[in-house]
């Protein structure tokens, strides 16, 4: 088979969508390093690969002829070399574009591949790699979900997809293109569909918590640091409530002869509807109910009844005493989220690495190759990442480190060469 004679998008916009069904996929970021790992294929960086071969990154890339990446298929497998001196952002992009070349059979179905990329013209080259980038653009941020959440700010996209300042601007100069051929080939609402658990919530990017697609400000901490999707926080109910904010029983006095009309307890006077303070005498202002662990409006962000009474405890107090419980195993669960909230450099150095419980709240990181284990073991690394946990756990840990297949040592015992 031929190459063709121009990209084909709307192959792609259907190969996308399909990908994203197959790989049940949800929600975002969607990580490649995840896809490459279930599907068995083989990765390796450029940094190795100099290692290996006693030359430099910049002899592999003269090599490959690309200093992004390179992917092999030897018949039964794929390899994916990538360039791992790049920004950890472009690396993402550039993983789930080699992702592309395969899943839209670059290597199967002509009789000029990529492989022989020798044998192939810069037009037909250019051709195949606009499929594989617009692959990579419409599954990391499909333009049914970019056009459906209306963010022209390419820092969100950032944030919400994991993608590099390069590609969420790319993302938003193909957009109508890219929905042209999501509707000509009718793959849109099924794309949507897909995701509506993701739009239905929003989760706070300060106090992890969820709440409604229609809140501008977050009712546990106040902040309006919103995104999609749902948090992993989970601030507990301790006041039970009607579907008029209204408590069942007095959460000051235990008193259940609860008047159906009346705001507040005959008993001992507590105001027994959880609702937004601003408002004043005449009714004017905000004054929206709220839910019952609600500290704040999720509309204008003032503070609640509850709160403003009391009744509930400051979301920090809170949460430091939930966090109380965790153990290491649900920190070394969340360790793909960690890794994504770390600055660039160590988010690449750290992806690809395996976690170990190596008890008396210490873990210790695997690194599968010497070029990670040098960046990633740096004390400025370790330090950040044990005050991210200490931040967003509560929880103080230490981290050791070594290389994979060599054992873990006691504290202050060294690899010959390679001190910890």
């Amino acid at each position: 088979m031929k190459i063709p004679d121009k990209a084909r998008y709307d192959y792609v916009a259907c190969k996308s969508s399909e990908f994203i069904t197959e790989e049940n996929i949800t929600y975002f970021p969607i990580s490649p390093y995840e896809i490459i790992k279930r599907h068995k294929w083989a990765l390796n960086t450029y940094s190795s690969l100099a290692k290996q071969m006693s030359c430099t990154i910049d002899d592999i890339s003269a090599a490959f002829r690309t200093d992004e990446a390179y992917t092999i298929f030897n018949g039964n497998n794929y390899t994916i070399a990538y360039n791992d001196a790049k920004y950890a952002d472009r690396i993402w992009f550039t993983l789930m574009h080699e992702i592309g070349h395969i899943y839209l059979n670059h290597f199967k179905d002509f009789e000029k591949t990529i492989i022989r990329r020798g044998e192939m013209s810069k037009g037909e080259y250019k051709i195949l790699e606009n499929e594989a980038n617009a692959f990579a653009r419409n599954v990391l941020s499909p333009a049914p979900i970019v056009e459906q959440l209306n963010e022209k700010s390419t820092d969100k996209l950032c944030i919400y997809f994991h993608l590099s300042k390069d590609a969420a601007s790319a993302r938003l100069d193909f957009l109508h293109s890219d929905m042209y051929w999501n509707n000509y080939t009718k793959v849109t609402f099924k794309i949507i569909s897909r995701f509506m658990d993701y739009f239905n919530n929003k989760h706070c990017n300060i106090c992890n918590s969820t709440s409604t697609a229609k809140s501008n400000f977050c009712p546990i901490c106040g902040s309006n640091s919103l995104l999609w999707g749902n948090g992993k926080m989970k601030y507990p109910v301790k006041i039970k409530v009607n579907e008029k904010s209204k408590a069942l029983r007095c959460p000051i006095c235990d008193n259940e002869e609860i008047s159906p009309e009346g705001a507040y307890c005959f008993i001992c006077g507590c105001e027994l509807i959880n609702r937004c303070t601003n408002f004043d005498d005449y009714g004017n202002g905000c004054g929206a109910l709220a839910a019952a662990n609600a500290r704040y409006c999720i509309y204008c962000g003032a503070e609640t009844t509850f709160f403003q009474n009391k009744l509930l405890i400051p979301w920090d107090e809170e949460k430091k005493s939930l966090n109380k419980g965790i153990s290491l195993d649900t920190i070394m669960n969340d360790w793909d989220t960690i890794i994504n909230k770390q600055g660039g450099g160590a988010r690449s150095y750290l992806r690809n690495t395996l976690l170990e419980n190596g008890g008396n709240d210490c873990i210790c990181i695997v690194f599968p190759d010497s070029m990670s284990y040098d960046m990633g073991r740096r004390p400025t690394v370790i330090s950040e990442l044990e005050r991210y946990i200490e931040n967003h756990y509560e929880k103080s840990v230490y981290f050791k480190t070594r290389l994979q297949n060599m054992p873990i040592l006691p504290d202050g015992v060294e690899y010959e060469g390679l001190p910890l």
